[in-house]
Protein backbone atom coordinates (compact mmCIF):
# COMPACT_ATOMS: atom_id res chain seq x y z
CA UNK A 1 0.00 0.00 0.00
CA UNK A 2 1.31 3.16 -1.04
CA UNK A 3 1.82 6.11 1.53
CA UNK A 4 -0.65 8.36 -0.01
CA UNK A 5 -3.86 5.95 0.26
CA UNK A 6 -2.49 5.13 4.00
CA UNK A 7 -2.27 8.80 4.96
CA UNK A 8 -6.39 8.84 3.86
CA UNK A 9 -7.06 5.92 5.31
CA UNK A 10 -5.64 7.14 8.59
CA UNK A 11 -7.57 10.42 8.34
CA UNK A 12 -11.29 9.20 6.95
CA UNK A 13 -11.23 6.63 10.45
CA UNK A 14 -10.25 9.62 12.52
CA UNK A 15 -13.13 11.87 11.09
CA UNK A 16 -15.45 8.70 11.52
CA UNK A 17 -13.79 8.37 14.96
CA UNK A 18 -14.66 12.19 16.12
CA UNK A 19 -18.13 11.80 14.97
CA UNK A 20 -18.85 8.92 16.91
CA UNK A 21 -17.56 10.93 19.84
CA UNK A 22 -19.96 13.83 19.06
CA UNK A 23 -22.64 12.26 18.78
CA UNK A 24 -22.21 10.18 22.40
CA UNK A 25 -21.34 13.28 23.94
CA UNK A 26 -24.41 15.16 22.56
CA UNK A 27 -26.51 12.57 23.56
CA UNK A 28 -25.33 12.52 27.41
CA UNK A 29 -26.00 16.18 27.68
CA UNK A 30 -29.95 15.86 26.45
CA UNK A 31 -29.43 17.04 23.10
CA UNK A 32 -30.63 14.37 21.74
CA UNK A 33 -34.16 14.41 24.38
CA UNK A 34 -34.34 17.83 23.36
CA UNK A 35 -34.80 17.37 19.54
CA UNK A 36 -37.29 14.52 20.74
CA UNK A 37 -40.21 16.83 22.05
CA UNK A 38 -40.40 18.52 19.06
CA UNK A 39 -41.39 14.67 17.50
CA UNK A 40 -44.87 14.70 15.69
CA UNK A 41 -46.78 12.69 18.27
CA UNK A 42 -50.06 10.50 17.40
CA UNK A 43 -52.01 12.28 20.51
CA UNK A 44 -54.31 15.06 19.83
CA UNK A 45 -53.11 18.58 21.59
CA UNK A 46 -56.21 19.27 24.34
CA UNK A 47 -56.23 22.53 25.23
CA UNK A 48 -56.16 23.56 29.03
CA UNK A 49 -59.44 24.54 30.85
CA UNK A 50 -59.91 26.45 33.71
CA UNK A 51 -62.85 26.46 36.50
CA UNK A 52 -65.29 29.22 36.56
CA UNK A 53 -65.35 31.00 39.47
CA UNK A 54 -67.84 30.18 41.67
CA UNK A 55 -71.38 32.26 42.09
CA UNK A 56 -71.97 33.37 45.46
CA UNK A 57 -75.73 34.52 45.47
CA UNK A 58 -76.90 37.26 47.01
CA UNK A 59 -78.55 37.53 50.70
CA UNK A 60 -81.29 40.50 50.89
CA UNK A 61 -81.48 41.33 54.63
CA UNK A 62 -85.03 42.39 55.49
CA UNK A 63 -85.12 45.54 57.79
CA UNK A 64 -85.83 44.40 61.21
CA UNK A 65 -89.07 45.16 62.80
CA UNK A 66 -89.45 47.89 65.39
CA UNK A 67 -91.80 46.71 68.68
CA UNK A 68 -93.54 49.09 70.68
CA UNK A 69 -96.67 49.11 73.35
CA UNK A 70 -100.05 49.57 71.95
CA UNK A 71 -103.78 50.69 73.94
CA UNK A 72 -107.09 50.34 72.04
CA UNK A 73 -110.76 50.94 72.82
CA UNK A 74 -113.60 49.51 71.10
CA UNK A 75 -117.16 51.63 70.60
CA UNK A 76 -120.16 49.63 68.62
CA UNK A 77 -123.72 50.95 68.86
CA UNK A 78 -123.30 53.33 72.00
CA UNK A 79 -120.66 55.51 71.93
CA UNK A 80 -120.59 56.65 75.68
CA UNK A 81 -120.09 53.33 76.90
CA UNK A 82 -116.98 51.84 75.13
CA UNK A 83 -114.72 48.82 75.74
CA UNK A 84 -111.67 50.74 76.71
CA UNK A 85 -108.35 49.32 78.87
CA UNK A 86 -106.93 47.28 76.06
CA UNK A 87 -103.16 47.21 76.31
CA UNK A 88 -100.78 45.04 74.58
CA UNK A 89 -97.56 45.41 71.76
CA UNK A 90 -97.42 46.57 68.28
CA UNK A 91 -95.05 45.49 65.71
CA UNK A 92 -93.90 47.75 62.68
CA UNK A 93 -92.01 47.07 59.54
CA UNK A 94 -91.56 48.74 56.72
CA UNK A 95 -95.00 48.53 55.20
CA UNK A 96 -97.09 47.07 57.92
CA UNK A 97 -97.96 48.04 61.20
CA UNK A 98 -99.68 45.07 63.35
CA UNK A 99 -101.62 45.92 67.20
CA UNK A 100 -102.31 42.99 69.21
CA UNK A 101 -104.40 44.47 72.49
CA UNK A 102 -106.43 42.79 75.21
CA UNK A 103 -108.03 43.44 78.85
CA UNK A 104 -109.18 40.26 80.68
CA UNK A 105 -112.10 41.69 82.57
CA UNK A 106 -113.34 44.76 80.83
CA UNK A 107 -116.79 46.00 81.47
CA UNK A 108 -119.73 44.74 80.10
CA UNK A 109 -117.99 41.65 78.76
CA UNK A 110 -115.73 38.78 80.33
CA UNK A 111 -112.88 39.65 78.30
CA UNK A 112 -112.21 41.29 74.92
CA UNK A 113 -109.19 41.96 72.28
CA UNK A 114 -108.56 43.47 69.37
CA UNK A 115 -106.05 42.50 66.44
CA UNK A 116 -105.41 45.51 63.62
CA UNK A 117 -103.27 45.16 60.97
CA UNK A 118 -102.60 48.55 58.98
CA UNK A 119 -100.79 48.85 55.54
CA UNK A 120 -99.01 52.10 56.00
CA UNK A 121 -97.71 51.92 52.81
CA UNK A 122 -101.05 52.64 51.53
CA UNK A 123 -102.68 53.98 54.64
CA UNK A 124 -105.21 51.86 54.81
CA UNK A 125 -106.97 48.76 57.24
CA UNK A 126 -105.89 45.46 56.25
CA UNK A 127 -107.72 43.87 58.67
CA UNK A 128 -109.33 43.76 61.82
CA UNK A 129 -110.08 40.89 64.08
CA UNK A 130 -112.45 41.64 67.78
CA UNK A 131 -113.17 39.24 70.09
CA UNK A 132 -115.30 40.14 73.12
CA UNK A 133 -116.49 37.45 75.62
CA UNK A 134 -119.96 37.23 77.42
CA UNK A 135 -122.11 39.73 77.67
CA UNK A 136 -124.77 40.24 80.79
CA UNK A 137 -126.81 38.14 78.02
CA UNK A 138 -124.47 35.17 77.90
CA UNK A 139 -123.70 36.13 73.95
CA UNK A 140 -119.95 36.47 73.09
CA UNK A 141 -119.02 38.56 69.32
CA UNK A 142 -116.32 37.94 66.75
CA UNK A 143 -116.32 40.81 64.72
CA UNK A 144 -113.90 40.95 61.25
CA UNK A 145 -113.09 43.00 58.48
CA UNK A 146 -110.39 42.37 55.57
CA UNK A 147 -109.56 44.64 52.57
CA UNK A 148 -108.68 40.87 50.54
CA UNK A 149 -111.80 39.44 50.86
CA UNK A 150 -114.41 42.09 52.35
CA UNK A 151 -117.71 40.88 52.84
CA UNK A 152 -120.96 42.92 51.64
CA UNK A 153 -121.66 45.60 53.19
CA UNK A 154 -118.44 46.17 55.12
CA UNK A 155 -116.05 48.87 55.59
CA UNK A 156 -112.89 49.98 57.40
CA UNK A 157 -111.62 53.61 57.21
CA UNK A 158 -108.10 55.18 58.84
CA UNK A 159 -107.65 58.30 60.32
CA UNK A 160 -104.04 58.46 61.51
CA UNK A 161 -102.30 61.57 63.85
CA UNK A 162 -98.83 60.74 65.08
CA UNK A 163 -99.15 57.33 67.15
CA UNK A 164 -102.63 57.49 67.11
CA UNK A 165 -105.00 55.45 64.82
CA UNK A 166 -108.83 55.75 64.64
CA UNK A 167 -110.52 53.04 62.25
CA UNK A 168 -114.32 53.34 61.42
CA UNK A 169 -116.70 51.60 59.68
CA UNK A 170 -118.68 48.24 59.69
CA UNK A 171 -117.61 44.84 60.35
CA UNK A 172 -119.05 41.60 60.09
CA UNK A 173 -120.59 40.21 63.35
CA UNK A 174 -120.85 36.51 64.37
CA UNK A 175 -122.75 36.44 67.52
CA UNK A 176 -122.97 33.23 69.48
CA UNK A 177 -125.97 32.43 72.35
CA UNK A 178 -126.51 29.00 74.05
CA UNK A 179 -124.69 27.03 71.09
CA UNK A 180 -126.53 29.11 68.39
CA UNK A 181 -125.05 31.41 66.06
CA UNK A 182 -126.02 34.29 63.52
CA UNK A 183 -124.52 37.14 61.42
CA UNK A 184 -125.04 40.99 61.31
CA UNK A 185 -123.36 43.45 60.30
CA UNK A 186 -122.22 46.23 63.14
CA UNK A 187 -120.40 49.29 63.13
CA UNK A 188 -117.00 49.86 64.97
CA UNK A 189 -114.69 52.73 65.74
CA UNK A 190 -111.52 51.54 67.33
CA UNK A 191 -108.95 53.94 68.90
CA UNK A 192 -105.49 53.01 69.25
CA UNK A 193 -102.26 53.97 69.72
CA UNK A 194 -98.71 52.45 69.39
CA UNK A 195 -95.44 53.94 70.45
CA UNK A 196 -93.43 53.09 67.11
Amino acid sequence: MTSSRRRTLIRGFGLTTAALVSATALSGCGMMEWGAQFAPSSTPWTPSTSASPAVVPSVVVSPAAAQGKATGSLTMYQPDMPVSGLNGTCTRTADQLKLSVANANPDFYSDASIQLSIDTANQKVSTVAISLGEDSEGVTWAITYSADAPVSGTSAKLSASGQSYEVTGTGEAVTTRHGKKSKELIPITIKATCTV
